[in-house]
């Protein structure tokens, strides 16, 4: 019924309207065509600095909607050519129950591993990042990371370096 590309118009009683060239109708676009999936909606998190009230009210969906489709888009794992690194690791926090755990490259300042949590960060998740680096044949020089209780001695195989916090 619709066109690949419907045409936005108009806002009839508070509803965006939409023309279809190929049928030559205007109509309210159905929901399963608006982009609401959780890849776009972090392309646009990430790309156009949207918030996630902007995008709930955008998307016409609530903000804890938003914030769990981001979440389903939760690792990157990144390959790069160099494998011999120096690593920090932290999490940012947005309110109490969003964050990231990043894993980054201390001399080219290059993203090596994220992920999205919706809890504490824990020992688990620098574990998990630390072992993906090593499965992928990275040779971990030296590990920059935050006070987290238990971490230093999780880690104490490596390199280590502790910042105070």
């Amino acid at each position: 019924m619709w066109a690949s590309h419907p045409r936005q118009t108009r806002l009839q009683r508070g509803k965006q309207r939409y023309f279809c060239a190929n049928y030559h109708r205007h109509s309210v676009l159905p929901k399963a065509l608006r982009s609401t999936s959780p890849k776009s909606l972090y392309e646009e998190y990430v790309k156009s600095k949207q918030t996630l009230s902007e995008l709930a009210e955008r998307h016409g969906l609530s903000v804890s909607t938003v914030q769990r489709r981001i979440r389903q888009v939760h690792t990157t794992r990144i390959v790069s050519k160099y494998k011999e690194v120096v690593i920090l690791t932290d999490a940012t926090y947005w309110g109490k129950n969003f964050s990231v755990l990043l894993i980054v490259d201390a001399y080219r300042r290059r993203l090596l591993w994220r992920k999205f949590l919706d809890k504490k960060e824990t020992i688990a998740d620098y574990l998990e990042g630390i072992e993906w680096l090593r499965e992928h044949k990275f040779k971990i020089l030296g590990i920059v990371c935050d006070g987290l209780w238990g971490l230093p001695q999780a880690l104490a195989g490596t390199i280590l370096s502790v910042s105070p916090s």
